[in-house]
């Protein structure tokens, strides 16, 4: 749900670290999209859209003990081919962030 207030001064976009492994629905099986990728791609649209392009944007990730314990076991690779931080979660964790980041600025991460 997206609300949306006549007077911004920042935007939060929260995003659930967990959802890197879970398909997306309504996906193509062999496409590899997850929940995060489609997450990554509405904050693009949102970041770049005119009601939200001059206001600071606060990406909150959750789920971060769920995504913590599932990294050794499903490696963060396996989705996001350009990610080499190995099962470490908290390097896990900040490549999404960057993943974020680079599609919105000025980003304020909230890890």
């Amino acid at each position: 749900m997206v609300v949306v207030a006549q007077r911004r001064d920042s935007t939060l976009f929260c995003a659930s670290l967990a959802d890197y492994s879970l398909p997306a629905p309504d996906s193509n099986p062999d496409s590899g999209e997850t929940c995060l990728h489609r997450a990554l791609t509405a904050f693009a649209v949102l970041a770049s859209s005119d009601l939200f392009g001059f206001t600071t944007t606060y990406v909150i990730p959750t789920s971060f003990t769920a995504f913590a314990a599932a990294v050794p076991r499903a490696p963060l690779a396996r989705r996001f081919p350009d990610y080499t931080g190995g099962p470490n979660p908290i390097r896990a964790a900040w490549y999404v962030v960057r993943r974020f980041s680079s599609r919105r600025d000025p980003l304020v991460p909230s890890l």
